[in-house]
């Protein structure tokens, strides 16, 4: 085909798509003239024969066209390629089952190829940036890139052919592989579980498909039986979630609809920019789909008009509605749920990442109450039970003999006090034996949860006034155990730091009431004094660490008069708690000699009252807490050799008999986690790479197995990010560099969701900063210095605005200085690969202003750290080398 006739089938077309749907084919045959070649052209342009509406760069390649295609050469080769015979056709061209001619790789592959490049300069820019996007993504559930290129075989046509080499998959569209073998629900939604970790890498690497649909997924048999493995295909219309600035995004002509019309989304149609919760619809339709065999919407026979409004207005029917009968049971509530709440027609409303919904399925098939229903104690506890009964029965007993007994003598007291007192027994038993209870048992948070808020409105129901101290007393423990599962750090949480911070409020101003009126007491000291360290740890974790030293230091001054006059075991223990927590942050603020010495004092009396008391669990955590705190000081101060040896000969040991007695018990798995994720850094640090690798493969499998035991514990899913990341970092220091950036953006998943979840957690910005800064280091040190820039910057604006500026925020304020001069060093390394002197310029003098910015935070960190910065990610030697070569090559 000439470019005159390639010009004149493109008139015709975008003349005849802006035509009503009845006129077109009487106006193409006239148009056309009888030339059969600008008849197979512009015959893509057919009606679609399940929805009404025309499309172009979607639609089967003609006959004759896909014949001319097949014979590019004598030979039925392109490029290396020999053609077996054709797979299918579509909007980018024709797929072939190809073969290497040489033999050089003996597996088929399927090729995609396009003809035409140069004359049409729009399907040449979609097919090479489906090309950039398949090299970019490196995932089991995606099917891969093998080769690329351009030819041109014919010698009286010199058009440009284009192919893609692609992994061939021998499979069926996933609808289609259900049906035919009778999948139950659980084992559709495995499936589909597979399908959401394949869209989320792509997500992660800034790509949405726009295309979702059956037949882009397909499903394979694999070697071993009942394991079938999804593979996505065609990311033709795929688009960068962040396009390169310079480049020209391809527009849609009217009428020229990029889209499957029954798995678009609503903002598709209103041709809004396309994101991330357009693909999220599409997997909502897709869901749909396997649930009930049929599609949420019926569009045959409506008019495009019509179409539009359905999708964009229409609520479809529950799933549970139109599934066949034996499924309607196991679809109605969580997956009823899930569904709608993908297919909402607001992308607000919608889950915010593919994660989300992967996570809610996942907990649906747990029997864990999924986040998309509203909560409610009656439905926590169902799926509790549902989980648990064995467990729930035996807990169940307790309680109902001491609901029993508290009713039937309520029902026989005729006095106010003697109900009072039975009330008062029943709420102490909640917080006691049933609390304890279900202290081992797994996914117990959210029990634990509704055990102590319900105890407490026992507790607040009787109104005895402040008079009656013992009551109040009782209602600050309360208090103070509702924290410990709504959202304190150091206990398994449901990650809700802000109702932790005020429940430790109420318990506090209870307590200081007591202490008021009589400061003599030492039961009110104590108590006070361990309501403000309580304040302290939550301050710290919310960011303000200086207030979080102020709470330390006062709790201690409090509690010195009990120590002096009752050194017992139990008011040693709080002692070196509150101190230890005092040390930690000490190092926090960068005082890490001082934090050490602070720690090591604790210690002392926790090692002689742990090996006196090996049956306390609290205490022998406490014990743990402590070699943590000091394995951490250890680091940030260089001493590597000190810290690991703390971890092999103490830490490792004591945790390691934890788990053994306390198998199920969530802190001892989630330390053992953390003690292991520390020793592989460590292990790291001193290149020996195998042993790094052997801890930090258990650090990951230990927090795989406390998000099986309880995904609403958020001390679980920091232990999942922690593995992952603890993969990247092996992954990263070995070259790598695709695997470690993998394993970081699912760090960076779990982070962004936990802080979602938790928004005034100044610790989980930081946490999300992280991620995005060790993405950015990762691009820099594969030399993609483009691409550090973007996760660099993010790194900054997430963690910016959570730092006070008018005083040091310790290592928070330091991480914002090393956020600031990776990003000046990104920013200079692409400045020596930019040609031209106008952009390279400007890209100094921003490298410039970031180094400057990296330079003052640091220099006060410096002071604060007591002037070690050998355990920095780079030293101030490096930060001011590097910006005094920026400063060089800015000079004419």
């Amino acid at each position: 085909m000439t470019r005159e006739t390639w010009e004149r089938v493109r008139m015709i077309f975008e003349s005849a798509i802006e035509l009503p749907v009845a006129q077109r084919d009487g106006f193409v045959r006239k148009a056309c003239d009888g030339d059969p070649v600008l008849w197979n052209e512009v015959s893509l342009l057919r009606l679609s024969e399940e929805n009404g509406r025309r499309f172009f760069l979607d639609e089967p390649i003609p006959s004759a066209v896909r014949a001319e295609m097949i014979a590019l050469s004598p030979m039925g080769a392109i490029g290396p390629y020999r053609i077996i015979h054709t797979l299918g056709q579509g909007g980018m061209g024709t797929v072939y089952l190809a073969e290497r001619i040489d033999g050089l790789v003996q597996r088929p592959v399927a090729l995609k190829v396009l003809r035409y490049v140069s004359a049409s300069p729009d399907l040449a820019q979609r097919f090479d940036s489906e090309r950039r996007i398949l090299d970019r993504l490196n995932h089991t559930g995606i099917a891969r890139l093998i080769d690329a290129g351009v030819v041109s075989p014919l010698s009286d046509e010199p058009q440009a052919v284009a192919y893609l080499a692609m992994e061939y998959v021998p499979g069926l569209p996933i609808t289609d592989y259900c049906i035919k073998n009778d999948l139950s629900v659980g084992q559709r939604l495995e499936l589909f579980l597979q399908m959401c970790k394949a869209v989320q890498h792509a997500h992660q690497n800034l790509i949405v498909h726009r295309d979702l649909k059956p037949s882009n997924i397909l499903v394979t048999e694999t070697a071993s039986p009942n394991s079938p493995v999804i593979k996505l295909l065609d990311f033709g219309i795929a688009k960068l979630i962040q396009p390169n600035p310079d480049a020209t995004e391809l527009q849609t002509r009217p009428g020229q609809s990029r889209m499957t019309i029954a798995y678009a989304s609503p903002e598709q149609f209103r041709g809004e920019p396309v994101a991330t919760h357009s693909d999220i619809y599409a997997l909502g339709v897709l869901l749909y789909e396997l649930l009930t065999d049929k599609r949420p919407y019926v569009l045959t026979g409506l008019s495009p008009g019509a179409v539009e409004a359905c999708i964009c207005e229409q609520i479809p029917p529950l799933p549970s509605q139109v599934a066949y009968t034996d499924r309607m049971k196991s679809l109605r509530g969580d997956l009823d749920t899930i569904v709608m709440k993908a297919l909402h027609k607001s992308p607000a409303r919608r889950y915010q990442t593919v994660l989300e919904l992967h996570d809610d399925i996942r907990r649906h098939l747990a029997l864990i109450p999924v986040r998309a229903r509203p909560d409610s104690r009656l439905y926590r506890a169902a799926r509790f039970v549902q989980r648990h009964r064995a467990g729930v029965v035996a807990c169940g007993l307790i309680l109902f003999a001491v609901l029993f007994g508290a009713v039937a003598t309520s029902l026989q007291a005729r006095k106010a006090e003697y109900r009072a007192t039975q009330v008062r027994t029943l709420a102490t038993t909640l917080l006691t034996d049933l609390d304890l209870a279900l202290r081992d048992l797994p996914g117990a948070t959210r029990a634990r949860e509704l055990v102590a808020g319900t105890a407490l409105l026992y507790l607040d129901s009787l109104d005895l006034g402040s008079q009656d101290t013992a009551w109040q007393l009782e209602r600050a423990r309360a208090y103070d155990l509702l924290a410990r599962h709504q959202g304190d750090p150091h206990f398994d949480n449901l990650g809700r730091l802000s109702d932790a911070m005020a429940s430790y409020q109420r318990a506090y101003e209870i307590r200081l009431a007591l202490w008021h009126q009589d400061s003599t007491n030492t039961t009110y000291r104590r108590a006070l004094a361990n309501s403000l360290g309580n304040l302290g740890v939550m301050s710290s974790w919310n960011g303000k660490n200086t207030e979080a030293i102020s709470l330390s230091r006062q709790a201690l001054t409090v509690l010195a008069p009990v120590v002096l006059a009752d050194p017992s075991p139990t008011v040693t223990r709080d002692e070196s708690r509150l101190r230890g927590e005092l040390g930690w942050w000490l190092i926090w603020e960068g005082r890490t000699e001082e934090g050490l010495r602070e720690l090591q004092q604790a210690m002392i009396t926790i090692e002689r009252l742990a090996a006196s008391n090996p049956n306390d669990l609290e205490l022998q955590l406490d014990l743990w807490r402590n070699y943590w705190y000091q394995t951490d000081g250890l680091k940030f101060s260089s001493k590597d050799t000190v810290a690991l040896n703390l971890l092999q000969h103490k830490a490792i040991p004591h945790l390691e008999q934890l788990v053994v007695t306390y198998p199920t018990n969530p802190r001892a798995q989630y330390g053992l986690h953390t003690a292991f994720y520390f020793l592989g850094e460590l292990f790291l640090a001193q290149n020996d790479t195998a042993s790094a690798r052997v801890a930090f493969q258990t650090s990951l499998q230990t927090a795989r197995r406390m998000v099986e035991a309880d995904s609403s514990n958020r001390k679980a899913h920091e232990g999942l990010s922690f593995g992952f990341r603890a993969l990247g970092h092996l992954y990263r220091v070995s070259g790598a560099f695709e695997k470690a950036i993998d394993a970081y953006s699912s760090d960076l998943a779990i982070r962004i969701r936990l802080y979602h979840d938790d928004p005034q957690n100044q610790e989980a910005a930081n946490a999300v900063s992280n991620a995005f800064r060790l993405l950015c280091r990762t691009r820099y040190a594969s030399r993609d210095f483009e691409g550090a820039v973007a996760p660099c910057k993010e790194a900054i604006t997430w963690l910016a605005p959570q730092v006070d500026g008018t005083s040091v925020q310790g290592v928070i304020w330091g991480n914002l200085g090393f956020n600031h001069g990776w990003l000046g060093m990104s920013l200079a390394a692409l400045a020596e690969q930019t040609a031209q002197p106008a952009a390279r310029h400007q890209l100094l003098l921003e490298a410039l202003n970031h180094f400057d910015q990296s330079h003052a935070i640091m220099t006060q960190y410096y002071r604060q750290s007591e002037g070690n910065d050998a355990a920095w990610e780079f030293t101030m030697d490096e930060l001011v080398s590097s910006r005094n070569r920026v400063i060089t090559g800015l000079q004419p």
